[in-house]
């Protein structure tokens, strides 16, 4: 998609629709949108609960990213990009990657605001519906920028992982033929995904007229994933490894993966070929011991490798690269980070947190660990906040408890660096960017 493609801008002011649901009372489709792409590779995929730092990360960068649109939508200002030095910056702790990220998205998001939209929404849920009415699945998209019967839906992915290009992206798909079901005024939707990790945006334009190629496309992804749950001795059909597997709940269960180290690990052991495991999960107990005896003989070396790699990046520049045959760019690359940071006493830190947290819970926290009590303080953070009607990430949550500590002291961190070798990107080595 070019900018070009997209009508003149619009006399008409932009309107704002208030968000109903948060990040934190809605619920999510099993076969959620963002799920679409993983379950079309392997329709058994299953996402794994909780969260993780580069989940929260994102989480916390997209919030702020619909903070600044919504305040351009109402006039307050003009762009987005001026709102980082305006009052983002002042507002939260930033590193300078997180301010390049959002400085990438900003640009991308004031391209359209400049072209006066009839309507921006932010964060909506938009559902597909099977013809008689029923819900195929349902989501929410960051933001959709409305030009009478044109719009654009712009997704930020905030991750090191190249998403699929626009083209044959089943999440971008997934939210096109929801718009076109809940607008019938448009005949044309562009999606966008913006990944500034990448430097990289892909986009395409989808047409009314083809929503039914684009209903099959993505009924056949949610019945199969269906069927595998309802026929798991079937399953392995529609089953396949990948480097979405380190993202599934299946993972340490999976017959699949199971079987694939069976056959390398069988090799390098010079023992005769396996018989395969079958089913949707691994259940009997001789199942998952042979299971784990493959895992043995697979991860023998491993950590070896991994410090002659790291020895041979210090070498080479402080990165490794390589590329794989199917044309994706590996780059492992040696990166700083601080060293662990250490907890004053318990009593202090209990009476420091007294109006967040109880005493009993602090104390109750064995030896004090950062990671339990960062758990305990930053949910009762965000609990107390929605209590008065307030939306509060568990990332600007911990920043206000560890600015608490930090200013009584009690939390501090060496100065030494620890130095380790980290995947940096997975990426075509030729890729679409702006």
């Amino acid at each position: 998609m070019n900018d070009t493609t997209l009508p003149p801008a619009s006399p008409t002011p932009m309107l704002a629709v208030a968000v109903i649901e948060t990040p934190e009372t809605r619920t999510h489709h099993k076969n959620s949108p963002s799920k679409m792409n993983y379950l079309d590779d392997c329709a058994a995929f299953t996402s794994r609960p909780g969260t993780s730092e580069a989940a929260e990360q994102g989480t916390f960068l997209h919030g702020l990213m619909e903070k600044m649109t919504t305040r351009a939508v109402k006039g307050e200002f003009k762009t987005t990009l001026e709102q980082l030095g305006a009052w983002l910056l002042k507002s939260h702790e930033l590193s300078d990657d997180e301010v390049e990220y959002l400085r990438f998205c900003c640009k991308r998001v004031d391209v359209f605001l400049a072209r006066r939209p009839t309507q921006v929404l932010t964060e909506i849920k938009v559902s597909v519906l099977h013809p008689h009415g029923e819900e195929l699945n349902s989501g929410y998209l960051d933001t959709i920028y409305i030009f009478n019967d044109v719009a654009i839906v712009q997704d930020f992915k905030f991750g090191w992982e190249p998403v699929r290009s626009a083209h044959d992206n089943l999440q971008g798909l997934n939210y096109v033929l929801g718009c076109f079901q809940k607008f019938p005024q448009l005949n044309r939707i562009g999606v966008e995904f913006v990944q500034p990790k990448l430097n990289w945006v892909t986009s395409k334009v989808f047409e009314r007229q083809h929503m039914h190629a684009y209903y099959v496309r993505l009924r056949e992804v949610v019945e199969r994933a269906v069927f595998t749950t309802e026929h798991p001795e079937d399953a392995q059909r529609y089953m396949k490894p990948g480097h979405y597997c380190q993202y599934c709940n299946r993972s340490g269960s999976c017959p699949m993966l199971a079987n694939h180290r069976a056959i390398a690990a069988s090799k390098y052991a010079m023992l005769p070929t396996p018989p395969s495991f079958k089913g949707l999960e691994l259940t009997k107990p001789e199942d998952v011991a042979l299971a784990r005896y493959w895992v043995d003989i697979v991860e023998a070396g491993i950590e070896e490798l991994k410090a002659r790699a790291k020895e041979v990046a210090e070498a080479n520049g402080g990165e490794i690269r390589c590329t794989l045959p199917n044309g994706l760019e590996v780059v492992y690359e040696i990166q700083e980070r601080s060293c662990d940071r250490s907890l004053g006493s318990a009593p202090e830190v209990a009476e420091a947190l007294k109006d967040i947290v109880s005493p009993q819970e602090v104390l109750g926290a064995a030896d004090l660990a950062i990671g339990k009590l960062e758990a305990i303080a930053k949910n009762a953070l965000v609990e107390l906040a929605r209590a008065r009607g307030e939306k509060l990430t568990k990332k600007a949550a911990w920043e206000q408890v560890s600015s608490t500590l930090e200013a009584h002291g009690l939390l501090t961190r060496p100065e030494t660096k620890i130095r380790f070798l980290k995947k940096k990107k997975e990426a075509q080595k030729q890729i679409e960017k702006i």
